[in-house]
């Protein structure tokens, strides 16, 4: 072949001008390094939701009256709007939520405000409830938290925590931060019932007369020559010695009743159960957060140089620690996978170095960082960030990206060994590699584009990856077409180099040329000898592959473990328990963790301990053991989470308790069954029954049948006494809401907090039944007659929580598994077909959905199932176009199933679970592996036309390209190694993806130099078939359309037999 002195195609342009593709990679090392210093960075991926929250506080209110007053007015307005996947909904005392999920590839601004708009709209609301809280919910980063503990009261506490917060947010670097366990300041005014009656006041006459007294008011200006003078009254009041000062009764002549002479006014904190501990001390919990593009450690060392700073200044017996700090987690596992891919990237360039001529193997292996680094620039151009997930996705392109440049430039070093000269050898050899590299490329991207597409939490938090890799792939591609073969056509020495480091290379290789001819050759000979048993037995391989995973041999499991150094136990009691048996069983609970901290080091394992009561509810409490990094402990968090679990034991009148240590998607209970019926009387017992099956299961833990026994409620009614005098429900109703819960005199901001004035009567008067009944409730005509004349009461019990979807009343069975005890797939099959069969049979009406890990499971399935449907046709497409054969390009694809066999005899032999993440792999497997059968039949095309015979052909082919499939699938194999056998628990969640691409590649490539040459002969032998069972039909009348075309054909044939003949003589 002459090439003219113009070169041709961008190819020839690039190698004819080294100045381009030198500027080109600058251009992509320069650029990336600028677009990396400007990419945020974060531990895990964050991610908005779409999810948006409608919440109506309605203080005092049962769930049954939330449910009523709230809920359903606000699911009526939802029902119509055909944006929302579902909504949940979720009635508890004195506040109604719901959760409205919004369809894939909604705006998130644009329902927010429609919602917004239709909620607004609403005028059926009690007077008492509180406006509606519309907002689209987001992902606040957190990065670390402070824990201010000591012997100090509520108000110390308050004011310290306050300063602490003040403080950090005018350091520079730090934009939000928030306090956590710690109430609400009030202002409380207690009036006893002979007060109220000496007086002949009500608590709402008081109130009344507050908010009418205590504020400012605005009253316009005074147009003057001089200008506008501002008229206002100035009566407000904000602290609790002001109020006591407020004239409440007078009259001219009378001496004044002062809100102080008869009530008790103190500053306090909202009636409400709420108390958080940190090492068995009171607490205030102070969360920092990032916001924009600060990153984890700066917004770190800006509170560490905060905190040494104020310790200090804090009085004595008083500590001020800071834990779960996310910044030293990120350093850790980014300097985990930093020294996981650099250990990767050495294998790949030791592999390179032993079997390549060391010019080539230099500028081959400079593919890894000119395209990793170029990569950044899509990344930053996309908004993408530098996170765990996204560094794992850098190391699972280690290996990937050399193998289109070690195809590309062994072709062109193996021109350059044949006289060919450096700038005809880079051109040749690349031009005859561009389309297979092309299409290779183009079908790595088209597999991972499926994970682009994952819905849910699950897809969010891992759309980073395919993203990634997919800017890798694209860099790739533009270097080893236009930067490599510019390179390698001045690099390249003819006969190679006679240095000893040539000849390390030169050792192996003809080692490698030895076992080819001697070992491999013969015993391929022998294969396509007998192709059609050699795919009988590959068949019968694949066959029990897929039977050994229907049946459930192997484990599948939706969740990757991402452990943490937390654990954390949520306690749930019986509705209406003391609060201070909600902090007994919480201290029973911490205790124990203790105990088991002690058994496996001290302290030494521990940051701290926090206990929580009443943050969820005032019968909830959370516990929560911090600690230290797993490299400085030897029991992992799993195993703290067992030991703690089984310390606790049984406690009776315990409602739940559940103990959980890992955080990222798929989170929750492992079995999560919601059961529906209008009838709550059969929607309780269907729940039961089925918790009841749950627990038979040995290592099932955590059963919850979703049904909390709520605490008593007395439900009033008017007596006809108090119909006689003129007593309405609304007013007996008022009157009963501001003795016990409080009357809402005035609200007004004093400094960030928004303080209430609440007019109730003292504590002691308002906590027993019998007290309850002797307080005077007043009548129309001002007189004032006792409850227990007024009405009647029927004693019930209210529910603890009301949850509804859809618009239907709903129970949760949840459950947790104990791995290596229970089988979750299992269990859920026999839910499937058996139990809840039965369980809906017995209970007419009964319906049931799984929720949690199984749905975003289902959901996830569904999504890949889809893109793979989509995939396999376009692959197909493009392999058909390619070779000009659909039967070939079937043969190239057939090498997926062995890739997918590959990846899971992976995980067995590495002892892990499949699980979402497997599948991911998988799902990328599948492009990857065509790659070495994509080479091998197009290397066999052009050997047939040459004029070998199929058997040749397929056998030559297979000789000629065994050395760089082989180096492509070792390297891939290599560069995902070190995460393949990584033991560091906190990566672990990232492994299963890494096992099913290199123990697949490296699978699929054993069976691509067998398998594939034997299809490609039987293609042939079935090409041949056809053409004999042509040639065999009785001849028809060559004047007839058929005969011509039959004549046609045979001349075709006998063209085709000359042709061939001829090439077998010239070889």
């Amino acid at each position: 072949m002459k090439f003219r002195d113009k070169p041709e195609g961008i190819i020839a342009i690039f190698v004819d001008n080294p100045a381009a593709a030198h500027l080109l990679m600058l251009f992509f090392l320069i650029g990336g390094v600028l677009a990396a210093g400007s990419i945020k960075q974060e531990v895990f991926p964050e991610f908005d939701l779409d999810i948006i929250t409608i919440s109506v506080a309605y203080p005092g209110a049962s769930p049954a009256e939330v449910e009523r007053g709230i809920i359903v007015a606000i699911e009526e307005r939802l029902s119509s709007f055909e944006f929302i996947e579902r909504y949940e909904s979720s009635a508890q005392e004195g506040l109604g939520t719901t959760t409205i999920e919004l369809l894939t590839g909604t705006n998130g601004d644009k329902a927010l405000q429609t919602i917004k708009n239709e909620i607004d709209r609403i005028t059926s609301l009690p007077l008492d409830a509180e406006e509606p809280i519309v907002q689209l919910t987001t992902r606040r980063r957190e990065v670390l938290r402070m824990a201010l503990y000591g012997a100090l009261t509520d108000t110390e506490l308050y004011q310290s925590a306050h300063l602490i917060k003040d403080e950090l947010l005018s350091r520079p670097g730090i934009s939000q931060v928030d306090m956590l366990g710690i109430r609400v300041p009030e202002i409380s005014v207690s009036v006893s019932q002979h007060i109220l009656n000496e007086y002949g006041l009500t608590l709402g006459d008081i109130a009344e007369r507050i908010s009418q007294k205590a504020v400012d008011v605005p009253a316009g200006a005074i147009k003057t020559e001089g200008g506008e003078i501002l008229i206002r009254t100035m009566e407000r009041l904000d602290f609790a010695r002001e109020f006591a000062q407020l004239e409440l009764l007078g009259t001219a002549g009378s001496k004044p009743v002062y809100l102080g002479d008869i009530a008790k006014v103190e500053e306090s904190f909202e009636d409400v159960v709420r108390h958080s501990y940190y090492n068995g001390e009171p607490s205030v919990g102070i969360f920092v957060y990032r916001v924009g593009e600060q990153t984890p450690i700066s917004v770190s060392r800006a509170v560490h140089e905060f905190a040494d700073e104020f310790r200090p200044r804090l009085p004595e017996g008083v500590a001020l620690t800071i834990y779960n700090d996310r910044s030293s987690y990120y350093q850790a596992r980014m300097e985990l996978l930093l020294r996981n891919g650099l250990l990767g990237l050495m294998l790949v360039l030791l592999c390179l170095t032993l079997l390549m001529e060391p010019r080539l193997a230099f500028w081959v292996a400079m593919g890894i960082p000119i395209s990793i680094v170029g990569s950044f620039i899509i990344l930053w151009a996309i908004g993408g960030s530098i996170n765990m997930v996204s560094m794992f996705a850098f190391i699972i392109t280690l290996g990937i990206i050399v193998d289109d440049a070690v195809i590309v430039g062994e072709n062109i070093f193996y021109h350059r060994q044949r006289a060919t000269s450096g700038v005809k050898a880079a051109i040749t050899g690349a031009r005859e590699m561009a389309a297979p590299v092309f299409v290779a490329v183009l079908t790595n991207i088209l597999a991972f584009t499926p994970l682009l597409f994952v819905p849910g939490s699950t897809g969010k938090f891992f759309s980073i990856l395919p993203a990634v890799v997919i800017s890798v792939f694209i860099i790739s591609f533009i270097e080893c077409l236009y930067i490599l073969p510019t390179h390698l056509s001045y690099s390249l020495k003819k006969n190679g180099g006679a240095s000893a480091i040539a000849g390390i290379p030169r050792f192996f290789n003809n080692r490698l040329h030895g076992f080819v001819n001697g070992v491999y050759g013969p015993l391929l000979s022998r294969t396509l000898a007998n192709r059609y048993l050699v795919l009988i037995i590959a068949t019968a391989i694949l066959a029990t592959g897929f039977f050994y995973w229907r049946f459930g041999w192997i484990n599948f499991s939706f969740r990757p473990s991402i452990l943490t150094d937390s654990v954390d136990a949520e306690i749930e009691l019986p509705y209406g328990v003391a609060p201070d048996e909600v902090n007994r069983i919480a201290l029973l609970v911490e205790e124990a963790g203790l105990a088991v901290v002690e058994r496996n080091g001290g302290e030494n394992i521990l940051e701290g301990v926090r206990r929580e009561i009443g943050r969820r509810g005032s019968n909830h409490a959370e516990v929560t053991f911090t600690l230290v990094s797993q490299n400085e402990r030897d029991i992992s968090t799993r195993d703290f989470s067992r030991q703690w679990r089984a310390e606790v034991g049984a406690v009776p009148g315990l409602e739940r308790l559940f103990f959980d240590y890992m955080v990222g998607p798929g989170g929750s209970s492992a079995i999560n069954v919601q059961l529906s019926h209008p009838d709550p009387v059969v929607l309780e017992t269907a729940a039961a029954e089925l918790a009841a099956f749950l627990g038979q299961y040995q290592g099932v833990t955590d059963i919850d049948d979703g049904f909390a026994r709520g605490k008593p409620q007395l439900d009033f009614q008017l007596s006809p006494e108090g119909i006689s005098q003129g007593l309405t429900a609304r007013e007996l109703g008022a009157q009963l809401r501001h003795a016990l819960y409080g009357a809402e005199a005035l609200r007004q901001q004093r400094g960030d907090d928004e303080v209430k004035v609440m007019v109730r009567l003292p504590e002691d008067e308002r906590s027993s039944l019998a007290i309850l009944e002797q307080l005077l409730i007043r009548v129309p005509d001002d007189t004032l007659i006792p409850l227990a004349q007024a009405a009647t009461f029927t004693t019930n019990r209210a529910y603890t929580e009301i949850k509804r979807v859809d618009g239907r009343r709903v129970l949760n069975a949840t459950a947790n598994i104990i791995p290596g005890q229970a089988n979750e797939n299992k269990i859920l099959a026999d839910l499937r077909a058996t139990f809840l069969p039965e369980l809906l049979a017995r209970h007419g009406g009964l319906r049931y959905s799984f929720e949690g890990r199984e749905r975003q499971r289902q959901e996830a399935i569904k999504q890949l199932g889809t893109g793979m449907l989509l995939l396999f046709p376009v692959v197909f497409a493009i392999l058909s176009i390619l070779f000009r054969s659909y039967l070939q390009a079937v043969i190239v694809m057939s090498t997926t199933p062995f890739g997918l066999l590959g990846a899971m005899l992976g995980h067995i032999i590495m002892g892990y679970d499949l699980s979402i993440i497997s599948i991911f792999g998988m799902i990328a497997l599948c492009g990857i592996v065509i790659n070495g059968g994509l080479v091998l039949v197009a290397t066999a095309n052009s050997y047939r036309d040459g004029g070998l015979t199929p058997i040749d052909a397929a056998k030559d082919a297979a000789m000629r390209r065994l050395r760089p499939i082989l180096l492509t699938a070792v390297t891939t194999f290599l560069g995902l190694a070190p995460m393949i056998f990584e033991q560091s628990i906190q990566a672990r969640f990232l492994v299963p993806m890494a096992i099913s691409l290199g123990y697949g590649i490296v699978f699929s490539t054993l069976i691509i130099l067998v398998i594939v040459p034997c299809l490609y002969v039987v293609a042939d032998d079935i090409g041949g078939l056809f053409r004999k069972i042509q040639r065999t039909e009785p001849l028809l009348s060559e004047n007839s359309p058929s005969g011509t075309a039959i004549s046609a054909a045979k001349t075709s044939d006998r063209n085709y037999r000359h042709t061939s003949d001829d090439c077998s003589e010239n070889r």
